[in-house]
């Protein structure tokens, strides 16, 4: 099984390097979910992103890339504590069309 937690997470820097644009070090994974079927290859990946602000101190934020390898579009949140507000997109990727149809936007 260790095999496989692995791959999930090697599979999940991969897409928020070369999908998102992420250089490893900036964030730090703490979730993966992997879902496929013949139509979808489906990853979400919770992880934390830590901004420079400054010299001497940063902000970290919680964010979730929910990303579809098979159709090469996915979108980006910045999450919130879920009782309070609902996620804010920071960026999307690929078809909005697809996107829309999956109900991610």
């Amino acid at each position: 099984m260790t095999g496989f937690h692995d791959d999930a997470l090697e599979i999940a820097s991969n897409t928020l390097e070369e999908i998102a644009d992420y250089v490893p070090g900036d964030y730090e994974i703490h979730h993966v979910m992997i879902d496929s079927s013949a139509l979808y290859q489906e990853i979400q990946i919770l992880f934390l992103f830590e901004m420079e602000k400054g010299i001497f101190n940063s902000k970290q934020q919680l964010r979730e890339l929910r990303y579809d390898l098979v159709n090469k579009c996915g979108i980006m949140f910045q999450v919130f504590d879920k009782k309070e507000q609902k996620p804010k997109v920071v960026k999307t990727y690929g078809d909005i069309a697809i996107l829309r149809e999956k109900a991610w936007i």
